[in-house]
């Protein structure tokens, strides 16, 4: 995949304008469910590690013109899988908080009931 395909359709515009913020975690449109999204940021994510752990194959870092492509290529898809991993956290914490709302323990339950407002507000941020 070239670093031009290397976003979701729809997704790199967003994410440009967005000046690297959390906000290109979802893009909306022509990629149909959520779940085709995640696989396809999934996907992403796969591709920024083999770039990280080719900067550090020392092939690649007797080659200063590979360096440089892929160097430019992980530093384009970085907001991105940034903005994703913030995204698959904040959702694990809120499907554990949700747990907790079965908890035996009544003060773990309001725990829970108390942070759910806190992090379903941050999940919507990031989908936003």
């Amino acid at each position: 995949m070239s670093s031009a395909n290397s976003y979701p359709p729809g997704a790199a515009r967003r994410c440009n304008t967005v000046s690297r913020s959390a906000h290109c975690v979802r893009p909306q449109g022509r990629l149909g469910s959520g779940a085709r999204v995640d696989d396809k940021l999934q996907e992403i994510e796969h591709k920024f590690d083999r770039l990280t752990a080719d900067l550090g194959d020392p092939e690649v870092l007797a080659d200063p013109a590979r360096i440089k492509t892929l160097m430019k290529e992980r530093s384009q898809l970085e907001p991105l899988v940034e903005a994703f991993r913030d995204f698959k956290r904040v959702r694990d914490e809120l499907r554990q908080h949700e747990a907790l709302l079965e908890d035996a323990d009544a003060d773990m339950r309001q725990m829970a009931r108390d942070e759910l407002p806190q992090l379903k507000g941050r999940l919507a941020d990031l989908e936003g």
